[in-house]
């Protein structure tokens, strides 16, 4: 029985499509609410980026700026476009009361700076500001600017 071209915009023997319809132009996906299937509409994305995504998204808490995408290797700044950044939707760390696992596991703090904040704890007290982390090893001005979205006291 010879075989026969599969046109990958249909399913075979239903009608829908094996990838999701790609995003038209002008048109916008909140990145902080999307799933891998609304991802993966936007030209450049794939099953591969978008878990990709996903997977930043939930180690930052949520993205505050569209920059944040260009820490995946690979993903090309054109979709970038594609893409807003809703107010709120932040999942913020309590600097005060996180536990340590919970401080390094975040992309901007790491073991490190973790291992920092719980010594500072333990000797000053409680930390009402990353102002109060300048002076160590670090945490310089730019460190503690990308890091403030994500800080709770």
């Amino acid at each position: 029985m010879p075989r026969r071209a599969i046109n990958t915009n249909q399913a075979i023997g239903g009608g829908e499509t094996n990838y999701p319809k790609k995003i038209e132009a002008g048109e916008r996906i909140s990145l902080n609410d999307a799933d891998s299937l609304a991802l993966r509409r936007v030209p450049g994305i794939g099953p591969y980026y978008a878990a990709k995504i996903i997977d930043l998204r939930n180690r930052y808490g949520g993205f505050v700026s569209l920059d944040q995408l260009a820490d995946i290797r690979g993903l090309d700044e054109e979709c970038f476009q594609y893409f807003f950044i809703a107010d709120g939707g932040i999942t913020k760390i309590n600097i005060n009361r996180a536990e340590f696992e919970r401080l390094s596991a975040h992309p901007y703090i790491g073991y490190r700076r973790a291992r920092k904040i719980m010594d500072y704890r333990r000797l000053k007290g409680k930390i009402t500001s990353l102002q109060q982390l300048s002076l160590l090893e670090g945490f310089s001005d730019k460190e503690r600017a990308r890091l403030e979205p994500y800080i709770e006291y």
